[in-house]
């Protein structure tokens, strides 16, 4: 009888004839073997809230036998159904068949669809099974584990003919609907096919590559064919994404291209020690065949050494469960490997494409080497993270550089007065590598040959994949070297971004947090961390607000390097911090102002809107919720670029004496205080020898390989900065920074925008409208719809996003927060408060609901009085 309730509740819930949900709780099977005690029950009321029905079945440890479940249910009418199950995370690998079917395996490199967090290393995640043909009538379903030791837990399991976003323990039509007093639960529905007024589907093309491959040309990515720029709004993806069904993969691409992303960079492997990864080969082939429709390129990440462990069996040296850090730059070896999971990933024919490798295939924008790794990082540490064989392998490659350059290792060691090294073998054609803490503090003519070596090995390592990639793949598309940082941003971040320059653009990664202390606190947000809330702009320092000790660096601060395209292709303002809400804005403001041709939000959890804020989460209301606005202003170019306004020249010779260069939008740019800038009235042409990191609010910065090292200023940045009044304008006179009041603003012709602390700062007059905020902290969008200036449009967006947090989420403490609760589903809103006045003819107002459909009362006036839990607004003339 239960089961039959269940089943006539979900056919309600599915809202039209004809589509059957079959919802049943796992901890309810006709049959079973598993233990009465679940060690994974819920321990609290909040952890009972996040599980359907209010528990789950699990086990733990070892057993005798697998242990099995068994349930009996009845299906309306037969048909194709697809099963789904929310498990306990990818643990306890498991079978499964319905009646007498045959058996399905489900492993532990399952994709996750959704991620609710119960309590620490304890989460509730859905999976799809696959599909099954039902009889009408009664049924069976079986599970059985396959291994007899380890934790496993289930919640409950579907089977639907109809489509089906999970989305923690609601079924479909179900909303939580709590929030605390002050705030909304955000809980949109699944978008509806069409008539969204705010959809972006026609920023895209057709299909990705209609034009042709996409190509460098001078700074600025383009169409082949067209030589039409493009700039990149984009998500990461990770293998729980990629992994996804084709079904789930299409309503994904269409959920992202209606929010303007037309890029999306998958970030896993295909490979490790011990070969080519079929399975993952394949999932990258099927999601770039998927996202293909949409409009959406892929660019392929492939490698990053915390990916893997290396030990002694594998056959590099005597690795002890190490990464491979700075591994792949020099040894042979590890090289070939890491070449047969690109060969294998871009030549084997796609069978989602007709065959078309993934090569010639213009739909892959790019193709990026490695992932944050670099030589000239703390990470290489000779003898140390690199063991005694595979420094072998380096020494020997440090003794023909030498000789290369003076003839002989003799003649080397007397250049370098006769200072030894860990290592030296000359013997043995070995010279010692200097550890980088050795290089920067101790430097001398050693020092400097060992950075030069290593920046040269590092750039024969681009130069050669370069050319793998072209002759032996075949593959035609855009390349990035890697996107990380040094070990001094000063001494040998000039030398690690000249050695990328062999590619066609330029990358790195750029993250923006207060300080965060925990166990997990790098990847995961635990009930007993610390951290600090932390506004950019304030340019608040790490330990949050405080005047006296602002850092002035941001993720956004983009270098446009060697005249080369130049991408962020990793970005976030990580939780928790309840001042995510400025990301979008930021960005989008800023990356146009830099001539940005890329950033790349970190990174999507699942095909659509988060259940929870997570550490990295993007697909929430602060952030994804902004898209509408920010995609489309960013993607259209509605805020001008800017001329450069720094161009530091970098002397290659004096870089390779470690005479350094400056430091250039470096995440230790925090360590520049203000008594290291340099004064403001400098005259254009003059060399300084730091880069105010403010300059870049007022314009582009560059960096260019000279023949005299120095820094040119335009004699406007000092019109441009006003430090003791804590306001930076940029020279295109569109964009100010106000970091006195922690306000920036956007006043452009298509686009008037602002973030921050909208109520402190009272009445804010733009040149079509005006805003009257009454929250403390937001982001508030107007943008014109039909591509012409706000006062002449016929069609507007408005959008105003506040702060968000998870249901029950409590910190307590006023200088570092202590996590009382994570909380769960649903993440809330702060209420909105305020309005909105427009300058010129009255307008009709339209409120739109989360998915951006129209709902609630039009109006007509020149004010828009904010709606407490509407986001969305269409103005329309």
């Amino acid at each position: 009888m239960r089961i039959v309730v269940l089943l006539l509740l979900s056919l309600l819930l599915t809202g039209h004839a004809g589509a059957e949900l079959i919802w049943l709780e796992a901890e309810h099977p006709s049959a079973g073997s598993f233990p009465a005690r679940n060690p994974f029950a819920p321990r609290e009321p909040a952890e009972r809230e996040a599980l359907s029905g209010g528990d789950w079945i699990g086990v733990d440890g070892r057993r005798d036998a697998p242990l099995f479940l068994v349930y009996r249910f009845s299906a309306a009418a037969g048909g194709e159904f697809s099963v789904y199950a929310r498990k306990f995370w990818k643990h306890g690998p498991f079978r499964w068949r319905v009646n007498d079917g045959a058996w399905r395996s489900v492993g532990k490199e399952v994709a996750l669809i959704d991620r609710v967090t119960l309590r620490k290393n304890v989460e509730a995640n859905w999976v799809r099974l696959g599909t099954v043909e039902l009889a009408a009538g009664w049924n069976t379903l079986r599970i059985e584990l396959t291994e007899n030791a380890g934790p496993a837990a289930f919640d409950c399991f579907v089977l639907t003919d109809q489509a089906f976003t999970p989305r923690g323990k609601l079924k479909p039509g179900e909303r939580l609907g709590s929030a605390p007093e002050g705030w909304f639960a955000f809980e949109p529905d699944d978008d509806p096919p069409t008539g969204i007024p705010i959809d972006l589907r026609f920023l895209n093309e057709s299909f990705a590559g209609e034009q042709g491959r996409l190509v460098a040309r001078g700074d600025s990515i383009v169409h082949e064919q067209t030589g039409r720029p493009v700039r990149w709004w984009g998500v990461n993806a990770g293998a729980d994404v990629v992994r996804l069904d084709r079904a789930t993969l299409d309503r994904l691409g269409a959920f992202l291209a209606r929010r303007g992303v037309n890029l999306v960079r998958v970030h896993m492997p295909v490979g490790d020690a011990r070969g080519v990864d079929d399975t993952a080969v394949s999932a990258v082939q099927a999601f770039v065949a998927a996202m293909k429709p949409h409009g959406i390129y892929t660019a392929l990440s492939i490698y990053f050494p915390l990916w893997m462990k290396l030990r002694e069996s594998d056959g590099f040296g005597s690795y002890k469960d190490q990464h491979p850090f700075a591994l792949v730059f020099f040894d042979e070896k590890f090289q070939q490997l890491y070449r047969s999971w690109f060969h294998a990933l871009l030549t084997r024919p796609n069978p989602h494409a007709g065959g078309i490798p993934l090569s010639a295939e213009p739909a892959v924008a790019l193709v990026e080497m490695v992932n944050e790794d670099s030589l000239l990082f703390w990470t290489t540490k000779p003898y140390e993270t690199i063991p005694a064989e595979p420094m072998g392998a380096l020494e020997r490659r440090f003794g023909l550089w030498a000789k290369a350059r003076y003839g002989s290792i003799e003649a080397a060691f007397a250049r370098w007065n006769r200072v030894v090294a860990r290592g030296d073998d000359f013997a043995s054609g070995r010279v010692g590598v200097m550890g980088l803490w050795d290089i920067i503090h101790r430097k001398g003519p050693r020092a400097e040959d060992t950075a030069a070596f290593l920046a040269d090995l590092q750039t024969q390592f681009f130069l050669e994949t370069r050319q793998f990639l072209r002759d032996s793949c075949g593959y035609g598309g855009l390349i990035v070297g890697s996107n990380w940082q040094t070990a001094d941003a000063r001494l040998l971040g000039p030398l690690d971004k000249l050695s990328n320059t062999v590619a066609d653009v330029m990358d790195r990664h750029g993250y923006y947090a207060g300080k965060h202390q925990g166990q997990r606190a790098a990847y995961a947000i635990d009930a007993g961390d610390q951290f600090f809330d932390r506004a950019a702009v304030r340019f608040d320092s790490p330990e949050g607000a405080d005047p006296s000790r602002r850092s002035f660096h941001t993720p956004i601060w983009d270098v446009a390097y060697a005249g080369k395209p130049s991408i962020i292709s990793e970005i976030n303002w990580s939780a928790p911090n309840r001042f995510r809400s400025e990301m979008p804005l930021l960005a989008a403001a800023y990356g146009s102002l830099a001539g940005s041709d890329g950033l790349l939000f970190f990174a999507l959890e699942g095909p659509g809107w988060s259940a929870t804020i997570r550490k990295f989460s993007i697909q929430t209301p602060a952030i994804l919720g902004q898209f509408p606005a920010a995609a489309l202003v960013y993607r259209r170019g509605d805020i001008e670029s800017a001329p450069a306004v720094v161009r530091s020249e970098l002397h290659e010779p004096s870089l390779r004496r470690l005479l350094g260069g400056p430091p250039l939008a470096e995440p230790n740019l925090d360590a520049l205080r203000e008594k290291d800038l340099p004064p403001q009235a400098i005259p254009s042409g003059q060399a300084v020898n730091a880069v105010d990191p403010l300059a870049f609010a007022v314009g582009r910065v560059e960096a260019v390989p000279a023949e005299r090292a120095g820094i040119w200023q335009s004699p406007q940045l000092a019109t441009r900065i006003d430090r003791q009044g804590g306001v930076v304008r940029s020279i295109t006179g569109q964009l100010t920074w106000d970091f006195s009041r922690g306000v920036v603003t956007v006043n452009a012709p298509k686009v008037q925008a602002a973030c921050g602390f909208l109520s402190s700062a009272g009445r804010i007059e733009l040149n079509d409208c005006t805003w009257d905020i009454g929250n403390e902290f937001a982001a508030v969008w107007l943008v014109s719809l039909d591509d012409v200036a706000i006062g002449q449009s016929r069609k507007l967006l408005l959008a105003v996003v506040t702060e968000e947090m998870n249901q029950g989420f409590r910190a307590e403490g006023h200088g570092p927060k202590t996590i009382v609760s994570i909380g769960g589903p649903p993440v809330c809103v702060r209420e909105i408060r305020g309005h909105v006045e427009l300058k010129g003819p009255p307008v009709r107002i339209t409120p739109l609901t989360f998915e951006g459909q129209p709902a609630g009362e039009r109006r007509e006036g020149s004010i828009v009085k904010l709606d407490p839990t509407t986001i969305y607004y269409i103005l329309e003339r």
